[in-house]
């Protein structure tokens, strides 16, 4: 399959908004793509997905030539001889270069000058000043592209769960999604492995309760985060600030636990809206989706004879500026999530 990947005609600079669209389905003419950063689990995550592109079956172990870039700082040319090199069974091949670093810009610059390759190099390195010349070089030119492999922010970190989750065809109820974001952290790689254990922990069921994934990826706190979600719903504010202080004892960020709240309360919104147009309680909290939790109904049908449409909404934007003050005032978040949680769960007055 000769002439796969030609010489473009100009540079295409690759905005970060745009990777994810390059990795399911990267140019044809890029011949050489640069993965490099610390995260080492966003970048396997990554190369697995480019993989998945390039060839049609990544996990072929005969399609991946695997090279070092110590055996190329010995023998340069080899990586010319792999790019250029038919495929003895047929199909995609694809070059892999590990722990690569300025040592082996002249080669790649070589690679890239030669107008037709047979297959697609994949350069894995680690940290790269932006004075590197194996960076620049991947920045620079048309035929290739550098990826940078960096933590994720909070809002990237929520987006890459959501579409992961959703990849697996999973529905997840908002307050189990906020605490998925806050246990699972930024490393793509714990997050891929963390969701596939969620994805079977679920079998043939679809929809996600905060249960499920405090029994699969959770600890004993989640339990105690559960119960603070119908304690301020409920009215209870004794149950409220014990179970917040197990919390905070337990080092769970006050950012994280508002979030789960905002979820919880965002639905118990949109519940008693429906009950306001005059669907039944019982009514609506047996058609909700994802569903209820059986052992949970009670408590959010008293939460619905308790709170007005009106009173969630006032609670869920009392949550939402205690995010907004945990993120930008450097108030102690301990006594914000307190005084949230309190101000919440006194409800109507």
């Amino acid at each position: 399959m000769g002439g796969l990947f030609r010489a473009p005609d100009r540079r295409v600079k690759l905005q970060p908004r745009q990777i994810r669209g390059f990795l399911e389905r990267p140019p044809a003419a890029v011949r050489v793509v640069l993965l490099y950063g610390p995260d080492r689990g966003l970048a396997a995550e990554r190369r697995s997905r480019l993989l998945r592109a390039w060839l049609d079956d990544p996990d072929d172990a005969m399609a991946v030539t695997v090279l070092e870039a110590d055996l190329l700082r010995g023998d340069p040319a080899r990586l010319l001889d792999e790019v250029q090199a038919y495929s003895m069974l047929g199909g995609r091949r694809v070059v892999r270069v590990t722990e690569a670093g300025d040592g082996l810009s002249k080669i790649v610059q070589a690679v890239l000058d030669l107008a037709v390759t047979e297959a697609p190099v994949l350069i894995e390195a680690g940290e790269l000043a932006a004075t590197s010349s194996l960076r620049k070089l991947c920045e620079g030119r048309a035929n290739a592209a550098a990826l940078p492999c960096y933590r994720l922010e909070e809002r990237d970190l929520e987006q890459a769960i959501r579409e992961q989750v959703q990849g697996l065809g999973l529905r997840v109820e908002p307050a189990a999604f906020a605490f998925l974001v806050a246990q699972l952290g930024a490393d793509a790689l714990i997050t891929r492995s963390e969701l596939d254990k969620l994805d079977l922990y679920m079998g043939e069921r679809r929809d996600v309760r905060l249960e499920d994934v405090a029994a699969c990826i959770g600890d004993s706190s989640a339990l105690a985060l559960e119960a603070l979600l119908h304690a301020t719903t409920t009215g209870d504010a004794g149950t409220a600030m014990r179970l917040v202080e197990r919390l905070l004892a337990a080092k769970h960020a006050p950012v994280a636990v508002v979030r789960v709240l905002q979820g919880h309360w965002q639905r118990l919104w949109r519940l008693r809206v429906e009950v306001e147009r005059g669907v039944a309680p019982a009514a609506v909290v047996e058609a909700a989706r994802p569903p209820i939790f059986f052992k949970a109904k009670p408590r959010v049908l008293a939460a619905l004879g308790r709170l007005g449409a009106a009173d969630c909404r006032a609670g869920l934007e009392a949550l939402v500026r205690a995010e907004r003050q945990l993120k930008t005032t450097g108030l102690p978040a301990a006594d914000v999530l307190r005084q949230t949680v309190l101000r919440v769960t006194a409800g109507p007055r």
